[in-house]
């Protein structure tokens, strides 16, 4: 609700007001101007809060504030267009459209403010809508139209970035360049951090031989310096001049750096080699946790992390979360090789022999021996677990916690696989998580192909695994493997939990069978020669592939509260309740207010419930409306700017009803009720949260995990009727499963919607107040067609101030 002076809430209830519509323009350019113009003439001089206001408004439309949408309480920009008398002077020129056409109007801050003629303190004036100026709609000699937008629409294009680019970061690698530095609230995960310092990396065009020097074709070396190092896949090797024209570099000699020549072949990578590679985002951050390389973790021992706060900065990136590497990153992935062995042999010997079979030629086939990591894929069925599917997910850091007796999960292949040779030995393997309590764990057992991995007190945080098997008659085929299913339950009394982050097993191979045995008995002995026809090929990728500079990521906490603890109330704390991460938006990033009521109410009902946040930008924000109605509704909330104060409401399900409305007060032929769609309604949701901001991972699956909510009733009702929720800024599973509930809640019923014009009592309503109807006023529960009941409640979507002051008000029931 609006705060509302005592005298203006006195005036308003009165059935018999003057409302004036006050408007502030602010011109900043050639220079400072302040027009104070009103909608009519009031007291001595048109003087209000000390300052004579032209009585020049003409009209105005209804002034929309925002509507906000009910099915996901996105914001919409609002709006309202005003005639300014043109034929008198004002603001020291002839006319309004002379004073225009003299001052830079775009972007030019409204505020259009209500008060009333028997309420004229400071105090009483409210205030309505702020805005820029969008458009001159239309000039004549009698008027100008000016549409003025929503505040936040100037914000999109000018909210601050960093791109990165050639004059300010001369060695960033091409892939960066073009991009923004990201910008991260609250703890997220794989934050790609940009290649500003890299060396150039490109490939080879032309196989090389392990010993070839000269001149070597790659696919670009405009970005090499005139001589220096290259590393090709593993290999490093010194070049003493390069050619632009021919993408040629000259190699003097090979295996520089410790390296080992090798041969290379067609579009290996190649990447200058630097004595520095550094990695940056574009603000300095609270910490800088766990650094991948292409989606492998690094040891901290391979890079220097730094976080770009006071004390803990690379001189050469101020204030920027830095990652600097003294090695060339490089992930090498070696692919197993099979053979085939084709070559028959023929002698020549003058020697008989006394072997009971005779040698005609056979065919050898076989493979090299390997260990095959196998991960089921597939949920089966699962009890008393939580987050089932968290073991197999092939995730190292989500889990599933096992905390009842005879509580278990099991998965099974998605496909039948198979690989070179026959399963030999099996092992089986696990990721331990944590225990929660004190007491002696429980017993976890691990069951796969006949054999069991037990898991006790001292595995936690640990990897565990079982000694080699040889695998059994009913597991000596990859069919047999496929089909069979792996299971962890526990087994033990006690009511603590257990977590598993990853379970796996590891299968050796043997060779397959000759496709044609001998067996021979006897000796031989043999004076002549014996010849050998037919080739060994090889049945895989032999050539490991190696990747070089790939893309740098970390788990990052983003930015952090100053040292008086402005946004967060702690000193140099983590900025990740919503409040705060909208808060920081808001203030620092925006220059703009927050209206601090709503959003210490909306603060403490997140830090009783622990909602945390974790955003990241990579591009600019499309719409700053869209950013933060997504930020809110991920905590259960709506926002909105009111008169040029950013508002945050969270929505509880029960809360106080802040206005009764009667019957008395508004106007019962403008009151109209309607349904949300019937193709709105949802009732089993899916949500992904726990996003991976890399990139690496399909869009779809980038978030890591999923949580789901289904409302019986409504199933019974309609039948299922599936959404995918995107929760990407939600990092919690707890929370995760409450915005989903709290989503479906809203989604697996139709929703009434209740609109109405009323008189200017209802001045003190704004969006998000809950309101109530008096429906034992007879005149006014006819109105509603008894579709709402005592103490039902309603929450105000939209609001619209109308041409004579009254209000339009739009609510739904919840």
């Amino acid at each position: 609700m609006k705060s509302l002076s005592t005298n203006t809430a006195e005036i308003i209830d009165r059935p018999f007001v003057a409302p004036i519509l006050l408007l502030t323009i602010e011109f900043t350019n050639p220079r400072a101007l302040t027009l104070y113009l009103c909608s009519r003439p009031f007291g001595p001089r048109n003087v209000f809060d000390g300052n004579v206001h032209d009585p020049v408004l003409k009209s105005f439309s209804p002034i929309q504030t925002g509507a906000v949408n009910h099915k996901n309480y996105q914001l919409s920009a609002g709006e309202f267009i005003v005639d300014v008398m043109n034929n008198i002077p004002v603001g020291g020129y002839g006319s309004f459209s002379a004073l225009i056409h003299a001052y830079d109007w775009a972007f030019t801050t409204v505020t259009a403010s209500q008060v009333l003629e028997a309420a004229m303190s400071a105090e009483d004036k409210i205030d309505i809508f702020r805005g820029d100026i969008e458009n001159i709609v239309t000039m004549s000699r009698e008027a100008v139209s000016l549409q003025i937008s929503d505040i936040a629409l100037s914000y999109k294009d000018k909210w601050p970035i960093t791109i990165v680019n050639t004059d300010d970061y001369a060695d960033a690698d091409p892939d960066d360049v073009g991009k923004m530095l990201p910008q991260v609230w609250g703890s997220c995960y794989r934050v790609p951090f940009r290649a500003v310092d890299a060396g150039w990396l490109t490939t080879l065009a032309e196989d090389i031989a392990d010993s070839d020097t000269g001149n070597v074709k790659l696919t670009d070396v405009s970005g090499l310096p005139a001589s220096g190092t290259i590393q090709i896949d593993v290999e490093q090797m010194t070049y003493g001049s390069k050619s632009d024209t021919n993408n040629t570099v000259n190699i003097s000699a090979r295996e520089q750096g410790g390296t080992t020549a090798t041969a290379h072949g067609t579009g290996a990578n190649a990447a200058e080699i630097q004595t520095n590679y550094y990695y940056i985002i574009g603000h300095a951050v609270k910490a800088i946790n766990d650094v991948y390389v292409d989606g492998v973790k690094q040891d901290t021992g391979n890079y220097t992390a730094y976080t770009g706060q006071t004390g803990d900065e690379d001189a050469s990136y101020p204030g920027k979360a830095v990652i600097k590497f003294t090695t060339l990153p490089i992930i090498q992935k070696q692919v197993s090789v099979s053979l085939t062995d084709t070559i028959g042999v023929t002698h020549t010997d003058t020697n008989t022999d006394n072997l009971s079979a005779s040698d005609s030629g056979h065919t050898h086939t076989g493979s090299e021996t390997e260990i095959i990591v196998w991960e089921n894929q597939i949920n089966d069925d699962y009890s008393n677990c939580t987050f089932p599917f968290n073991w197999h997910d092939g995730d190292w850091d989500t889990a599933t916690t096992f905390d009842t007796q005879n509580g278990y999960s099991e998965a099974i292949h998605g496909f039948n696989e198979a690989y070179p040779g026959d399963p030999y030995q099996i092992r089986l393997c696990a990721r331990v998580g944590s225990v929660n309590g004190s007491q002696p764990w429980p017993d976890l057992q691990f069951h796969f192909c006949g054999q069991t991995l037990n898991i006790d007190e001292g595995d936690e945080d640990t990897i565990v695994r079982t000694s080699w098997a040889t695998c059994g008659t009913s597991y000596d085929t990859w069919a047999e493997i496929s089909a069979a299913t792996m299971r962890i339950e526990k087994d033990d009394a006690w009511d603590s939990s257990l977590a598993i982050k990853r379970a796996w097993a590891e299968i050796s191979t043997t060779p397959a069978s000759a496709t044609a045995d001998i067996s021979m008995s006897g000796s031989v002995t043999g004076t002549g020669s014996a010849s050998k026809t037919g080739t060994v090929t090889a049945g895989s990728n032999s050539v490991a592939d190696t990747v070089i500079g790939g893309i740098v990521a970390a788990d990052v906490d983003g930015y952090q509260d100053d040292a008086s603890g402005t946004i967060t109330g702690s000193a140099s704390a983590l900025i990740e309740r919503p409040d705060h991460i909208l808060e920081h938006m808001v203030t620092e990033v925006l220059g703009e207010d927050i209206d601090e009521t709503s959003y210490a109410a909306s603060g403490a009902e997140y830090s009783s419930n622990s909602y945390t946040l974790g955003v990241c930008l990579l591009t600019t924000p499309k719409s700053v409306l869209d950013l933060f109605s997504r930020i809110a509704r991920q905590a259960r909330s709506l926002q909105f700017w009111e008169a040029g104060d950013h508002h945050l409401v969270y929505m509880s399900g029960s809360e106080p009803t802040d206005k009764t409305i009667s019957g008395h007060r508004i106007d019962l032929n403008q009151l109209w009720l309607n349904y949300s769609l019937r193709t709105e309604v949802r009732n089993t949701f899916t949500g992904r949260y726990k996003k991976y901001w890399s990139g690496y991972e399909n869009p779809v699956e980038s978030d890591r995990a999923i949580v789901t909510s289904t409302g019986p009733a409504s199933v019974t009702k309609y039948g299922a009727l599936t959404e995918n929720l995107e929760l990407p800024f939600i990092t919690d599973a707890t929370q995760a499963a409450v915005i989903a509930t709290w989503i479906r809640g809203e989604h697996d019923d139709p929703r009434l919607f209740v609109n109405f014009v009323g008189d200017i009592s209802l001045s003190d309503i704004e969006r998000g107040d809950v309101i109530e109807f008096d429906v034992t006023e007879s005149s006014l529960n006819s109105a509603l067609l008894g579709h709402v009941s005592s103490g039902d409640q309603f929450r105000v979507l939209e609001t619209k101030v109308l041409h004579n002051f009254k209000r339009q008000i739009k609510c739904v029931g919840i």
